[in-house]
């Protein structure tokens, strides 16, 4: 039996009024006898089986005893709220069941009845009751309340019913206006300081409830996250993410709805095809990062045991065809595991490319835009995992009796398993190019070919300038470097990076702008924020920073970051910049204050985003724990001038105070790294200045 709708409005309403303070005793008695007839009725409601007239008469009993006791009048209000809340969240949970009836009173047709027997709109009466009565429920002692009562009041009003063949009841046919209306308490609950505690037992968290009420709050809470790190490009998201509780919070309610967690990765998908922004594919990536590391420690995320025993395993939240490629994409990260995943990619282009030989004509001119990059695409699944990416990368300029960390890694794995280093490069190359431009196959083929291009003339220099260096060696000659003239007698280029960039910027960079970025990106990629686009393929050349980090020394270094960073090709035997348009060669100081500052933002945020993820890739491609300590801190050594030389321009500019906190949580977590982190001391001590904070 359901409680009455009258009895749960008249109990929540003298909630409130008790809420504001004691009532006196004049002015409580009218109301009193309402009062205990409600509660008479929702106990009679909750207890069939007891009197209809115990509660009244004990409740009057109770008040003569505490008063002859003079027991404090705040206390006994207090008392009575918390048994008010109690009786109201039994009586709404009450109300939500799941049974067989036989609508007819016969044994013929039975029906199985799960939900609320509360109608949608008194469900919609009872939420604005308790939106209203919340907000009373301030302080600190109620806040425990204001969680049951929302969580009970939205529970019934998700699970009420609105077909008559959900639960038997006339037929509910909701109006626009009622729709909307309860889409809009639901956003004003939302807010509620309730909703921002993390489940602390194993029921449905509430913010989950209230997405279903409204799903547009899901579309309202991820455009806030992203509007968020659109503004603070040197936000460390991932660490966001688990400390900022509201942000953990929507985490763990994406997680706990696998249709929803898809739902979520299809908005993000369009998102990102739509507007080109790297913000869209690096949320994305964070938040499925997330998910899995809960999945693998929820404990560590605040959840409950018991709740994290419910969550299914990773492959509920993703595209069930591809459980294959997602078993691949989570496992080991070795050069085996990226042979199967271009056999995996491999297949599937294959597959593609014969359902559009068979198909009609007139399908087939449609196919190019639903091609690999749809929204449940292998291609889509695939760009949540950037550490693939950057593998790739070091796969394509690996040479093969090379000393460095883990090129020497990579050999040994190369030689244990019989795989040829010329095999991984084209791989690698094809990998890198379908990323880049999944949906045409002919430009993904010119482009992987000049992807591999680059790579064999990078290990082609690099072993002419050995072989010449072990000549001079051999022959007891005196070291000296090679000149101009000397390169151009052996064909063999003076610096083998600088090469590399031009190379990279002749057929690629140009490649990019005209195929696989839409017009109106090109035209605004050098004006734009970083963040604002898609610079991924701006990864790539920085694979020879941790693949083949012995042939770049600081200067080299310092080009290939520069170029990353501004489009710039600096000459190496002049030290000179040189781009599109004439600049000296003073670095930021020689363009005016803005650029000098968007580049300087752009070096900062490239280097800190693709450094993040060198670390998530170290810490799967090295066994031992002091090697990967030794990589990254190579690295950052290497990177440490110019990154330097970025955070002194953007330290000068008037920034906003969120981004300067950003900046300098960045700088203290690259100082925990150890070494390469004494050229900040100075900058971080000028910035505690301004924040007045120790260091």
């Amino acid at each position: 039996m359901a409680p009455p709708l009258e009895d749960l409005t008249r109990v929540l309403a003298e909630l409130g009024a008790r809420l504001s303070g004691p009532p006196a005793v004049g002015a409580a008695a009218s109301a009193g006898d309402a009062l205990s007839a409600s509660i008479s009725s929702l106990a009679a409601t909750l207890n069939p089986n007891g009197g209809r007239g115990g509660a009244s008469s004990g409740t009057q009993v109770l008040d003569a005893a505490l008063s002859l006791m003079c027991f404090d009048p705040i206390e006994v209000n207090k008392a009575r709220v918390d048994f008010l809340v109690r009786t109201l969240v039994s009586a709404l949970s009450a109300s939500v069941s799941c049974r067989v009836v036989r609508p007819d009173g016969g044994a013929v047709e039975e029906m199985l009845c799960v939900g609320s027997s509360v109608s949608p709109g008194d469900c919609r009466e009872l939420l604005r009751s308790c939106a209203a009565l919340v907000q009373k429920l301030g302080n600190c002692d109620a806040v425990r309340h204001s969680y049951d009562l929302l969580y009970a009041v939205v529970k019934m009003a998700v699970l009420s019913p609105h077909y008559q063949c959900v639960f038997p009841l006339p037929y509910y046919k909701e109006e626009e206006e009622s729709l909307y209306d309860m889409g809009t308490i639901a956003a004003e609950l939302i807010n509620h300081p309730s909703n921002h505690v993390p489940p602390s037992d194993n029921k449905i968290p509430l913010r989950l409830l209230l997405w279903h009420l409204d799903p547009s709050i899901v579309k309202h809470d991820l455009s806030v996250m992203l509007h968020e790190v659109i503004r603070r490009p040197l936000l460390c998201l991932r660490k966001e993410l688990h400390n900022r509780m509201e942000w953990r919070i929507i985490v763990i309610c994406l997680l706990c709805s696998p249709t929803i967690f898809m739902e979520m990765r299809t908005l993000l998908h369009f998102w990102f095809l739509a507007t080109g922004l790297g913000s869209v594919l690096e949320l994305h990536s964070a938040l499925v990062s997330s998910a899995l590391d809960i999945l693998l420690k929820p404990i560590s995320w605040g959840i409950s045991i018991e709740l994290g025993q419910k969550l299914p395993f990773s492959h509920a939240y993703f595209p069930s065809q591809h459980s294959d490629l997602l078993a691949i994409l989570t496992g080991p990260l070795s050069c085996k595991g990226f042979l199967d995943l271009f056999s995996c990619i491999d297949t599937l282009v294959h597959l593609d490319n014969t359902r559009i030989t068979y198909s009609s004509p007139k399908s087939s001119q449609l196919q190019p835009m639903e091609g690999l990059a749809t929204y449940n695409s292998a291609w889509s699944m695939i760009m949540n995992f950037p550490v693939w990416f950057i593998f790739a990368t070091a796969l394509l300029f690996h040479r093969e009796g090379s000393e460095d960390y883990l090129s020497e890694t990579l050999s040994k794995e190369t030689v244990a398993d019989s795989i040829s280093d010329v095999s991984l490069a084209q791989r690698a190359a094809f990998y890198l190019s379908w990323v880049l431009c999944p949906s045409n196959d002919d430009s993904c083929q010119i482009l992987a070919n000049n992807i591999l291009e680059i790579s064999h003339s990078w290990v082609r220099n690099n072993k002419k300038r050995q072989s010449y260096h072990s000549s001079i060696v051999n022959r007891r000659r005196k070291l000296r470097l090679p000149t101009t003239m000397d390169s151009d007698k052996l064909h063999v280029p003076t610096n083998t990076v600088s090469s590399m960039i031009k190379e990279f910027d002749d057929r690629c960079v140009k490649f990019f702008s005209t195929t696989a970025f839409p017009a109106v990106q090109a035209e605004k990629l050098s004006d734009s924020h970083a963040s604002y686009h898609n610079l991924l393929h701006m990864w790539i050349p920085l694979g020879v920073l941790f693949a083949s980090s012995s042939s770049v020394n600081e200067q080299n270094c310092d080009m290939l970051l520069r170029y990353t960073s501004t489009g710039r090709v600096l000459k190496s035997n002049e030290v000179e910049m040189k781009t599109k348009a004439h600049v000296t060669n003073d670095g930021f100081l020689s363009s005016s204050s803005g650029t000098a500052i968007r580049w300087a933002l752009n070096g900062a945020y490239l280097i800190f985003g693709w450094l993040d993820v060198v670390e998530d890739m170290s810490s799967l491609v090295f066994d031992c724990e002091d090697r990967r300590h030794h990589f990254v801190s190579q690295l950052r050594t290497k990177i440490g001038p110019y990154l330097l030389e970025c955070v002194k321009t953007l330290d000068e500019a008037d920034q906003d105070i969120d981004f300067v906190i950003d900046l300098h949580n960045r700088l203290l977590n690259w100082v925990k790294s150890g070494q390469g982190c004494e050229i900040f001391g100075d900058v971080i001590l000028k910035m505690n200045k301004k924040f007045k904070s120790p260091l």
